[in-house]
């Protein structure tokens, strides 16, 4: 054998393994510094983070190239740098990072800029395992956004990879779709009950409220269950949530699924108005108002119906502004009326037209309250056609042209509803 031949084969061999031992040295250097770095992100020291992500990324990591494009994005720990942050996004993307196609392709979603390579990006972060891109396509596609055409089998697929690959959110759109658009009501529920095992308190509240949904009004008769909907509204309630304590207190009002019990009906009805459930509010608004189950107190249903109405709840809107008429738990206040009838009456609440017509009519605003009357007539309320009548006959300071015609046609359809002035009236002109 030649030995010049051998001893330089041992010294290339020698050479490799020394330029191996290296690389995995610097590997380990460069997955240290990034790991260090990643400690000090979460701690919110952002510069320390900053120094080491770039030490990192000079080392040649791409995950240091994606947080440091995150950094320059945002401005934590540098001075916020657009164009360099997109720079080590592609660089990290080019090396396919994962998480840095994922958050290039929101950036280009949240600034319009190009829709087309963000969908890019999001598929090819999803086809890298990455399971909250494999979400965002999944929900982007069931809604048909961003162009893309809506497509439940195509938006199944993303969302069932994200679920196995974790992501709890995936649980309640994935359910949905097999609920609603496949039909596949056991599949539904079984994703809903995998959910409520995430460790996310707020996702789990939402997984039982619609399990309670399901069971207590499903589509299909043999799913509905009211025990096993107090069941799960209970898990919902007890995590917090208001909708889940408002659908309780309606359980145990009606003995629906559980024994009828009125005081644990106001216990969850209280529970939800404090956490602050608008339909809640206004129901315990007018619990005091009534003395139903509660000792009448016309201060508390007021300072209720107005926590209600203060998040447009009409029919709390409602009561606020007859609250200011009466002078009821507060002072008198036609202004504050006024405001708190056409408020509901926006949103189409019938009982308010004729309430803000009258006291517009009393500002001689004849003309609005004339609109508000023909909505409440055109909803078929027969005070409001009455009212119409009244306008028409008298014009009401000239504020309307008096139209006896119209007022006979206006009094004679509430008069059909049993609107007894608009029949006495009727019955002066024949």
């Amino acid at each position: 054998m030649d030995k010049s031949k051998t001893k330089s084969a041992n010294v290339k061999s020698s050479n490799t393994s020394a330029t191996k031992a290296k690389d995995n040295k610097r590997q380990q250097f460069s997955e240290s510094l990034f790991k260090k770095a990643t400690g000090y992100y979460l701690e919110k020291r952002y510069h320390e983070a900053f120094v080491r992500y770039k030490l990192s990324a000079n080392l040649g990591n791409p995950q240091a190239w994606w947080m440091l494009g995150v950094i320059y994005l945002e401005g934590d720990g540098c001075v916020r740098n657009e164009t360099k942050g997109i720079e080590f996004l592609y660089r990290a993307v080019a090396d396919n990072e994962p998480h840095a196609c994922y958050d290039l392709a929101l950036y280009y979603i949240r600034t319009g800029v190009n829709t087309e390579k963000a969908i890019a990006l999001l598929q090819q972060s999803a086809d890298l395992g990455n399971g909250n891109a494999a979400y965002k396509l999944g929900e982007m596609i069931a809604k048909g956004e961003n162009g893309l055409k809506q497509d439940f089998k195509n938006a199944v697929e993303y969302l069932t990879k994200a679920v196995d690959a974790g992501v709890d959110n995936a649980y309640i759109p994935l359910s949905m779709i097999y609920y609603g658009v496949k039909k596949n009501v056991g599949h539904a529920i079984a994703l809903l009950k995998r959910c409520t095992d995430s460790s996310n308190r707020d996702l789990v509240a939402l997984a039982a409220n619609v399990l309670g949904d399901i069971y207590r009004c499903g589509e299909d008769d043999s799913i509905i269950d009211l025990v096993e909907s107090v069941r799960w509204f209970t898990k919902a309630a007890e995590a917090g949530d208001a909708d889940g304590m408002y659908a309780l207190s309606v359980h145990y009002e009606r003995g629906d699924g559980v024994t009828q019990d009125e005081t644990e009906a106001m216990l969850w009805l209280r529970r939800a108005a404090d956490a602050g459930h608008a339909k809640a509010q206004r129901r315990l608004g007018e619990a005091f108002y009534w003395g139903d189950g509660v000792p009448k107190d016309l201060d508390l249903a007021f300072k209720w119906c107005l926590a209600a109405a203060q998040q447009g709840d009409a029919e709390a809107q409602y009561c606020v502004g007859l609250g200011y008429i009466k002078g009821e738990g507060t002072a008198v206040d036609e202004e504050l009326a006024t405001k708190y009838f056409r408020l509901a009456a926006e949103q189409g609440y019938v009982n308010a037209y004729i309430d803000i017509a009258k006291l517009l009519l009393k500002k001689s605003a004849s003309s609005e309250a004339l609109t508000w009357l023909k909505k409440g007539a055109d909803a078929g309320d027969a005070e409001c056609e009455y009212g119409l009548g009244l306008i028409y006959e008298s014009g009401y300071g000239g504020g309307v042209e008096p139209d006896v015609e119209q007022a006979l046609f206006w009094y004679s359809n509430a008069a059909e509803k049993g609107h007894k002035k608009a029949a006495e009236i009727l019955s002066e002109y024949k």
